[in-house]
């Protein structure tokens, strides 16, 4: 098996919290008052980098009441992928703490941001010690009192494949149906060449014309890859 890097970004996981809080994720309300992260935006707060719904949480509209409000994703598997990188947009007001977490296999949260001065726009953080993992939690966490508001959105979590399979033609790191029907897509095309990226990865044998030899190389290399 050929083994080596792809450039291509790859979007491992996304959500816009258009349905409200994505399925799987959690909240911890830390003191049990109902003043936590929510969707709803109970302050009407308003920003540039937020769309509605997106995900807030509001201690002025909770009357400067102690906060210690946890935000969590589902588990994320990032096995396939390196350079991992979490993105997201937000507003943050002080005075306050925002920590952005990781968590590997139910292990210790480690810090990878922090804002204790006031913050706005698009985020990118690298996450590392998430290369190749199966198990990748996210936290976003907000410790206040008397304090203003933080808003987060457009979350996505985005990784380079860590290996290169043949036949892996639109390069999400694994070979399976959709690249099949990318290979039928151009069944028999002739002229395949460098300047049309030999038929769009379909010529896997650069052969010139997309073929049984072609069909043969993916099925070789069938669900290699592809996360159970």
């Amino acid at each position: 098996m050929m083994v080596g890097v792809f450039d291509p970004v790859v979007i491992i996981y996304e959500t816009d919290f258009n349905d409200g809080l994505p399925a799987g994720w959690t909240i911890v309300d830390g003191y049990g008052d109902g003043k936590t992260w929510t969707s709803t935006n109970p302050g009407d707060r308003s920003s540039s980098y937020w769309t509605e719904p997106f995900m807030i949480v509001d201690n002025w509209w909770a009357d400067g009441v102690n906060m210690d409000e946890q935000l969590i994703t589902h588990s994320i598997n990032c096995s396939n992928y390196q350079s991992v990188m979490l993105k997201f947009s937000h507003y943050f007001l002080i005075p306050a703490v925002a920590d952005v977490d990781i968590s590997i296999h139910h292990g210790p949260w480690q810090n990878v941001a922090q804002y204790t001065y006031k913050s706005w726009g698009n985020q990118q953080i690298q996450l590392p010690s998430a290369r190749q993992q199966s198990d990748v939690r996210i936290r976003w966490h907000y410790n206040a009192q008397n304090s203003w508001y933080w808003g987060i959105d457009d979350v996505q979590i985005t990784g380079s494949c860590a290996t290169m399979y043949p036949g892996d033609l639109n390069h999400d790191c694994c070979v399976d149906l959709y690249d099949l029907r990318m290979l039928v897509s151009h069944w028999l095309d002739v002229d395949c060449a460098t300047r049309n990226g030999w038929c769009y990865g379909a010529d896997l044998n650069r052969s010139r014309t997309v073929s049984l030899h072609d069909l043969a190389n993916l099925a070789k290399h069938w669900l290699e890859g592809v996360q159970h």
